[in-house]
């Protein structure tokens, strides 16, 4: 049994553990508002900024590609993702992404872009891609 003493205890034990919770919420509060804040005023300078570093990017992939004769969405070009061969390769156009990063998207022999068809990762070396001289026949909207 508990007696008068060790119930005050309980209580004293159980309001500083109640204040004890008030006070972090509160803490917690601030340290939201002030991330918050610091979001808010620093965000728009990370956007300017990640959008300058994926132009330059994008620009760097432009450069590559035309120093091995590639024109982005338009000079069709002869790879096989699995280096399988010469004989089995696929017709691919070259889209530069939003981040820089170039992708294949397959075409078909009619020189149009296939619909439904998934693209394809990067080669890793480049020169093991064939250029063609077929341009693409339908630009994608």
């Amino acid at each position: 049994m508990a007696t008068k003493a060790d119930k005050r205890r309980i209580e004293a034990a159980v309001k500083r553990h109640r204040d004890a919770q008030t006070r972090l919420a509160r803490t917690y509060e601030a340290q939201r508002a002030a991330h918050e804040a610091v979001t808010r005023k620093h965000s728009p300078k990370l956007w300017e900024a990640k959008k300058k570093c994926y132009a330059a990017h994008a620009a760097v992939t432009t450069a590559e590609l035309a120093s091995h004769g590639i024109t982005p969405m338009q000079t069709i070009i002869l790879y096989n993702p699995r280096y399988t061969g010469v004989t089995s390769q696929k017709r691919y156009v070259v889209r530069i992404k939003r981040e820089g990063y170039p992708e294949l998207l397959p075409v078909g022999v009619k020189g149009r872009l296939l619909a439904g068809r998934n693209p394809v990762l990067r080669p890793y070396d480049w020169s093991r891609v064939t250029v063609t001289d077929e341009i693409l026949k339908e630009q994608p909207q």
